[in-house]
């Protein structure tokens, strides 16, 4: 049985934390340069924001604040958001069912969540809405075939079956999770990310030798 205080191969010091958090930081700078550059945002768009979070990505970055619009399913989130950042509009909602009419968001971006709804259907479904609703769109997420798993940050985790990922989890903290909490994470590859918006173009996007990430982006014609 593993202990409590167990660390095996699950759990990693506060320097590898570090680290992942600075190449995290690197990427996500790397990721809005490229958004600024590929979808050239101008300062009448209106961007919706899909799983904003405490708004840490765009809402961060961006310098035009009023034009955006901070969507997610955590209320909390969003208050803390609000409070950091006075100027974004909020939505509490779910990315499975945009509150939005067809085609009424100029810009919708979405940084690393459609790994985090659940299931292929689920993302199905998100892809769907983000394309329904979205003149333009912006989406990422980690690459399946990257050698750490990005949540966990355990070589190759997300091929360890979910029976076993649920059963080390109750015994030990994986990665940032704390002994007790698990997530459904469901990493996509480019092949995938290409079937779910097949009008789109898929990039590899990487600042180690590896790519660690995916970008879809694209736009009605």
């Amino acid at each position: 049985m593993l202990g409590n205080n167990s660390y095996v191969l699950f759990c990693w010091g506060g320097l590898v934390l570090k680290l992942f958090d600075n190449l995290s930081e690197k990427s996500r700078e790397k990721k809005y340069k490229l958004f600024l550059d590929i979808i050239k945002p101008t300062k009448e768009n209106t961007i919706l924001d899909v799983g904003s979070g405490p708004g840490t990505f765009l809402e961060k970055r961006y310098i035009n604040k009023e034009n955006i619009i901070a969507l997610d399913i955590n209320s909390e989130y969003l208050k803390d958001l609000k409070k950091k950042y006075p100027k974004v509009k909020t939505k509490l909602g779910s990315a499975l069912k945009l509150p939005f009419e067809d085609n009424s968001i100029d810009i919708v971006f979405s940084n690393a969540v459609i790994e985090h709804i659940g299931n292929y259907k689920n993302q199905q479904q998100f892809a769907k809405e983000m394309q329904r609703v979205g003149k333009k769109w912006f989406v990422t997420t980690p690459n399946k075939w990257f050698p750490f798993e990005p949540h966990f940050l355990v070589p190759f985790y997300q091929f360890v079956p979910k029976k076993v990922q649920k059963f080390l989890s109750k015994h030990v903290n994986v990665g940032r999770y704390k002994k007790g909490t698990w997530q459904d994470i469901n990493l996509i590859s480019a092949r995938i990310f290409k079937k779910l918006f097949p009008t789109s173009k898929i990039m590899k996007n990487r600042i180690t030798i590896f790519p660690e990430t995916l970008i879809c982006y694209g736009y009605k014609q």
